[in-house]
């Protein structure tokens, strides 16, 4: 047996116990090269973890949008609440009475129905002005009559050569 040989064997039965000392178990890390079985399957772990965090991250991004619809409505509420109470009033339709040629002719004064407060005098329009002849119903409903008369009859007149409508009668 050579010296080397010798040495190897007298290390070997020191690891063996050989010389009876202690000897107790113990796990310890250390560098493990990975299988390419180990390699797949570390591949589709990685892969599953990429598509939980597309999810959380889309998830996270409809629940943000949702807070933020909800955020800006109540943020909208209240500027419109404030801007009520710094001018101390809002816009609201409100029933209202129109008095022709008040205070003068050719004006015409607005009033609240709710407090009969005088609102505005403004002038009043060319229709507006227009004065509505007073008639009896009678003469409402002949007016109306003579109207209805006059439309039919134009419904049934013959056309202008150019068909812009009935000709006029030679009455």
């Amino acid at each position: 047996m050579s010296e080397e040989a010798t040495v190897e064997a007298a290390s070997q039965e020191d690891i063996l116990g050989e010389n009876k000392r202690e000897v107790k178990k113990e796990v310890c890390t250390l560098r493990h090269k990975f299988s390419s079985d180990e390699k797949m399957d570390l591949t589709d772990q990685l892969c599953d973890k990429l598509a939980e965090i597309d999810q959380i991250e889309k998830a996270k991004k409809e629940a943000n949008d949702e807070f933020k619809s909800q955020t800006s409505s109540v943020d909208a509420q209240i500027s419109r609440l404030r801007q009520q109470l710094t001018s101390g009033f809002e816009e609201r339709p409100i029933d209202c009475e129109v008095h022709f040629h008040v205070p003068a002719t050719g004006k015409k004064t607005i009033f609240r129905m709710d407090t009969m407060e005088k609102v505005e005098v403004q002038q009043m329009s060319p229709m507006e002005c227009q004065d509505r002849l007073p008639l009896s119903q009678e003469e409402e409903e002949d007016v109306k009559e003579e109207l209805e008369e006059e439309v039919e009859s134009d419904a049934g007149a013959p056309e202008n050569d150019d068909g812009s409508g009935p000709q006029p009668s030679d009455d």
